[in-house]
């Protein structure tokens, strides 16, 4: 019999239950001590992981597991995490999109000897084949898999906005369609179909049934058959049918950005397919079209356009189709063929990484609403009609309404606070009304006292690149006129080094007191770079809004050191505390004559030695928020700071995730979770 737990919080109650699941295994992988993979068990999938305790033990699941193996496992399922910051990234959703619900985190495991089915077995033994030559291309382009790419051209590729030429896809299949139709000299068509719906099962069966896979062969199949019994059936029709098939099969699969991409531009393609077989100049036409129709999937998802992206595919997808692509076919056929591909890989390695330097078409978005989406699709229907009509006023709708998007900050009437969740650390953005322009206290960081274990973890995770720049792109930020750092800690400011490389700030501020290695390493980017800075501020007038540093002396700790900050934003009060301590604490409401606060940002994530109750009563708070990591190991924040704020309306990151604030005339607060 299985035990149950009951795991209570704030926002949810998760059942977690001790389960054994038997299936096969779809997909692993070992990183370190972690094994991790998809297992499919009937009609279900789990995605398990399964911590290695020794290096023999490491050694023989090595040896042992393959694609197909039978595994039983042994452990507790989970619901997968969701993000603590709702504009990001949902892995939870992006498994349900590929039909997994649950993860099972494995207590104990059991490896069966069954022989793996002949298409896991042929696919092994592809796998190991690519591997043994450096040819990391042909994975990326027969299989959809970049994982052997260094980051330089894995970024490339998403920069110049020609990721589909690596997603298996349509493109791909009409590739191997105009191929195999060459080579079969039989001119019977039902014939033929029967040979090539043969090699597309396989092929199909090899990549794995993504999105843009499943739709082509499934378009494929129903356009064979309607072809064999002489049925009167649109291009239309057929991905009507092709559309209801794949939503039936998984019906969360629309939250998956292959599905997005590849049903979206392929609607628009056939239902406009007339339109464009008559006019000229079709070969630029079609990729500026293909921009326009995923823009808004773009947007949504990497909160960005490149504008020269039409241009590159009109480059690349030539090169891939008609030269690259054909002959990793060949090669994966023929091996010796692999020292020409190496050539053809090397030109187009060159070519790429030289596209990528070209910056000037690059433009962050902020992430658009439903709403909009609807709209601008909206105008794009009528952006076509008008073309067709030869009314071409229609042609600036899109680019305008693109344009109002970009300037969405700039229009918006609202002060914005964010505090972004960035597990045990603090992160905050304050953006003025009509200001495309902020103010960025403090940047996260993984906690770590010394700077070498600091580095290696930054090779795992790299918080800037995964959560900040993404958070700033996605509310619209791309300049930041004051990076303020409240303290030296790396919770604190183990980012900044990365945030001023990878966004315009104007001027940082430091605090008081003595500089440190990481405050040391930023300052030689920021002299390298030519952005000033400054320490021990007192205060800072911007955009008619003064913010008062609430200096009182020096200290011999960094935290008591920290920047507290007080403002005042459309007649509220704002207190942010950095890591102050009780000492601080008692030195400010001497000094100075602050009371009837309206939201405090807690010092040093609630733990106890901050927010004293004298400080708390004299602020009396209306709305606190606490930046703190869940389940973090330092037991913040503490019941006894929770006491002393029992009167005011507590937002915590661990339990609410992202907070925003808007304030026009009152103030709203929105959470990432409920």
């Amino acid at each position: 019999m299985y035990s149950t737990i009951i795991r209570h919080t704030a926002h949810f109650v998760e059942r977690e239950q001790t389960i054994e699941k038997t299936g096969i295994i779809l997909s692993y992988e070992i990183d370190g001590n972690l094994w991790k993979g998809i297992l499919e068990a009937g009609r279900e999938k789990y995605q398990f992981y399964i911590t290695i305790q020794s290096e023999q033990e490491k050694e023989t699941l090595e040896k042992n597991i393959h694609l197909g193996t039978t595994l039983t496992i042994l452990g507790t399922r989970k619901l997968p995490l969701t993000s603590g910051n709702k504009i990001l990234f949902q892995y939870r959703d992006y498994l349900k999109s590929i039909g997994v619900f649950y993860q099972i985190e494995g207590i104990n495991y059991q490896i069966h000897k069954r022989t793996p089915s002949l298409i896991y077995k042929v696919k092994e033994k592809i796998y190991q084949k690519l591997n043994k030559v450096e040819v990391p291309y042909l994975q990326a382009l027969l299989f959809g898999n970049l994982d052997n790419l260094e980051k330089e051209e894995q970024d490339a590729i998403q920069k110049t906005g020609i990721q589909h030429l690596f997603s298996v896809s349509g493109l791909h299949f009409q590739v191997l369609i105009i191929g195999i139709r060459y080579l079969i000299t039989c001119k019977n068509r039902t014939f033929q179909n029967a040979i090539i719906l043969f090699i597309l099962t396989a092929y199909s069966m090899l990549v794995g049934f993504t999105p843009s896979v499943l739709r082509v062969f499934l378009f494929f199949l129903l356009k064979s058959v309607k072809e064999y019994f002489q049925v009167e059936c649109s291009t239309l029709d057929l991905f009507c049918m092709t559309l209801t098939i794949v939503l039936s099969i998984n019906p969360w699969i629309i939250y998956h950005v292959g599905f997005q991409f590849s049903f979206g531009i392929s609607f628009f393609l056939i239902y406009y397919a007339k339109y464009f077989k008559c006019q000229k100049g079709m070969w630029w036409k079609l990729p500026v079209f293909v921009f326009f129709v995923s823009a808004p999937i773009s947007m949504f998802h990497f909160y960005e356009l490149n504008l020269l992206s039409p241009v590159f595919n009109m480059i690349f997808v030539p090169f891939v189709t008609i030269i690259l692509f054909p002959c990793a076919l060949i090669t994966l056929v023929f091996p010796p063929i692999v020292y020409i591909f190496q050539l053809l890989q090397t030109l187009f390695q060159m070519l790429l990484l030289t596209c990528a330097q070209i910056d000037v078409g690059v433009i962050w978005f902020a992430k658009p609403s439903i709403w909009y989406i609807a709209i601008y699709y909206a105008m794009l229907f009528y952006h076509v009609y008008a073309v067709r009509t030869h009314r071409y006023y229609g042609m600036i709708l899109l680019p305008i309404l693109l344009g109002c998007h970009y300037m969405k900050l700039w229009l918006s009437p609202f002060t914005q606070i964010h505090m972004i969740d960035v597990g045990q650390g603090d992160a905050s953005i304050i953006i003025l009304p009509h200001s495309k322009e902020a103010i960025m206290i403090d940047t996260g960081g993984r906690l770590s006292y010394k700077k070498e274990d600091w580095q290696e973890r930054k090779k795992d995770y790299d918080m800037a690149q995964s959560v900040i720049v993404p958070y700033l792109k996605a509310i619209g930020v791309n300049h930041i006129s004051t990076l303020i750092l409240s303290h030296g800690d790396y919770d604190h400011m183990g980012e900044a080094t990365e945030l001023v490389c990878n966004v315009e700030v104007e001027r940082v501020i430091f605090n008081c007191g003595e500089v440190n290695e990481l405050e040391r390493e930023l300052i030689q980017v920021l002299d390298k770079r030519k952005i000033p800075y400054y320490s021990g501020v007192k205060e800072l007038n911007i955009d008619n809004n003064k913010l008062f540093f609430l200096q009182t002396k020096e200290y011999d700790n960094e935290n008591d050191n920290s920047n507290v900050i007080y403002m005042e934003l459309n007649g509220y009060q704002f207190m942010f505390m950095g890591d102050a301590g009780i000492e601080k604490e008692k030195d400010i409401l001497e000094k100075y004559n602050i009371s009837n606060v309206d939201v405090l940002k807690v010092g040093h994530h609630g733990s106890k030695t901050s927010s004293s109750k004298s400080f708390i009563d004299t602020l009396d708070p209306k709305y606190s928020m606490i930046s703190v990591g869940k389940d973090n190991r330092y037991g913040h924040p503490d019941k006894a700071v929770l006491d002393n704020l029992k009167h005011s309306k507590i937002y915590r990151t661990d339990q609410n995730g992202s907070i925003m604030i808007r304030i026009k005339k009152k103030i709203q607060i929105e959470t990432c979770l409920p």
